[in-house]
């Protein structure tokens, strides 16, 4: 099973300054949510091949811009980013 994240700090805000701030249920929340196991995570960067020119095997990550043989075609071994937005 693929484990589930989300980012604490924002579900902590809807209640910062409110009535229920002081509420017991509100601070056993907050409590819990900062005692959750946490895990390392990164947002998913997507990017898309760009066409060289010059060199017809190859293809520029349009994140990070580095040229990068095609044996890699789904992520860019150098920065990661998934290949998934279409080319216009």
């Amino acid at each position: 099973m693929m484990a589930r994240l989300v980012d604490i700090d924002k579900l902590e805000d809807p209640f910062k300054g409110t009535p229920q701030e002081g509420n017991w249920i509100t601070t056993m929340l907050a409590q819990l949510l900062r005692t959750a196991p946490r895990a390392d995570a990164e947002y998913v960067r997507h990017g898309r091949w760009l066409d060289t020119e010059t060199a017809p095997y190859q293809a520029t990550c349009s994140v990070c811009g580095v040229r990068q043989e095609l044996e890699f075609d789904n992520y860019c071994p150098n920065c990661g980013a998934k290949m998934d937005e279409v080319k216009w």
